[in-house]
């Protein structure tokens, strides 16, 4: 059976760095890790780079929790440049929380192999072109509640379900959008994403 991953976190309206959180996270939403194409899984296999080394032993210090993760259990198993890259993409979805939200947000609508549609990753209920910034800057200055919320499935899950592109996902989405918002107790009229 798939499990389905969430990451979700809610942001008070008086919360201390607000904005700032708020801005990273948009902009890293719009360019995290993203399904890839076929045609480019072969570097997942490779061994661990130099670079991605250092980066996992800094994480490993400053974020000793990573070993508790499944990205973390799955890197242990298989050491490749794939499984380290989502250990490093989950301590930088995790360490949004310490203040630097611009930069979460550029990563997620800009990082490497991310199926872009447009300049970013970002989709929404409806087809109309998302300006990154824009959306940046509203949900920053929102002044009342927001959750963030990140789905995901494990990459085989993905390919396995045929979520494993960025139009199964939107649909996906589009069709459950009421019952995410009734869930939250959130009127679909205020329910934006």
């Amino acid at each position: 059976m798939a499990r389905l991953i969430l990451h979700a976190r809610y942001f008070a309206p008086n919360a201390k760095k607000r904005v700032s959180k708020l801005s990273y996270l948009m902009k890293y939403y719009g360019t995290r890790e993203g399904v890839e194409k076929p045609t480019q899984e072969a570097w997942k296999k490779e061994p661990v780079s130099e670079a991605q080394t250092k980066s996992l032993d800094r994480i490993v210090k400053e974020l000793p929790e990573v070993k508790d993760t499944h990205e973390w259990e799955d890197y242990e198993k298989e050491p490749n440049q794939g499984n380290a890259s989502e250990v490093i993409r989950w301590a930088t979805e995790y360490q949004y929380q310490s203040g630097n939200a611009d930069k979460y947000l550029q990563y997620i609508a800009e990082r490497p192999r991310v199926e872009k549609i447009g300049d970013h990753g970002l989709f929404s209920q409806s087809d109309d072109v998302i300006d990154l910034n824009q959306v940046t800057k509203t949900v920053a200055e929102h002044p009342g509640n927001v959750w963030t919320m990140v789905y995901s499935l494990r990459r085989e899950d993905a390919e396995r379900l045929g979520y494993n592109n960025a139009a199964a996902w939107q649909t996906l989405c589009r069709a459950k959008s009421s019952t995410i918002a009734q869930a939250m107790k959130i009127p679909e009229q205020d329910f934006h994403w």
